[in-house]
């Protein structure tokens, strides 16, 4: 089963849709496309996804608004699957169960070898859900448990989590337990124009 285990369907009617899709076309302020910020800003997920070549990008974010400020877009940035008026709200997922059995075995038996088919069936697990055949290259390049320590090889688990669960709060969850990605705060103020 790769399929959402527990979310929330939205419609396609005004009253009905999902609440990322509102969220998205009812304000200009906001972005989800960001590929490049000012040299003192960290890199964000569009440029992560990038950088990796992942399949997932085309899904997750909306690059076709080149201004990524325009506020007639019907998507400003957010992809398909989360950026359509009746896009779900996951609650908990296959693939999350998966990284937490790697996660666990990782940190109980120490074990990397252990831990990597329940890494890989979390990976491949949410690329099928978001549509993703052809995930096998990918797989091969980015699908590797590595690190010397257990905390270096939670880092490749804490990686696929902050892509795997974009929009999802659990996101911040799984950064907190495991501490990746590192953020930097950025310098300057809030009100500061590029």
């Amino acid at each position: 089963c790769a399929l959402p285990i527990a979310q929330v369907f939205f419609s396609n009617a005004g009253t009905g849709n999902g609440p990322w899709y509102q969220f998205n076309t009812q304000r200009n302020d906001i972005n989800f496309a960001f590929q490049s910020y000012p040299s003192e800003m960290p890199t964000n997920l569009g440029g992560l996804l990038t950088s990796t070549n992942d399949p997932r990008y085309s899904i997750l974010i909306d690059s076709t608004d080149e201004s990524e400020y325009n506020p007639n877009a019907s998507l400003i940035g957010l992809g398909a699957y989360y950026g359509n008026p009746n896009s779900p709200v996951e609650f908990i997922t296959y693939e999350e169960i998966q990284f937490i059995i790697a996660e666990a075995t990782l940190r109980t038996a120490g074990n990397t070898a252990a831990a990597q088919t329940a890494f890989n069936n979390a990976i491949s697990a949410n690329m099928t859900k978001l549509g993703v055949s052809s995930d096998s290259a990918y797989l091969a390049m980015h699908g590797t448990i590595t690190g010397a320590t257990v905390a270096n090889a939670l880092d490749s688990i804490g990686y696929q989590e902050y892509v795997a669960y974009y929009l999802n709060p659990e996101a911040f969850t799984s950064w907190r337990r495991i501490g990746y990605p590192v953020l930097t705060p950025p310098s300057g103020s809030q009100g500061a124009s590029n």
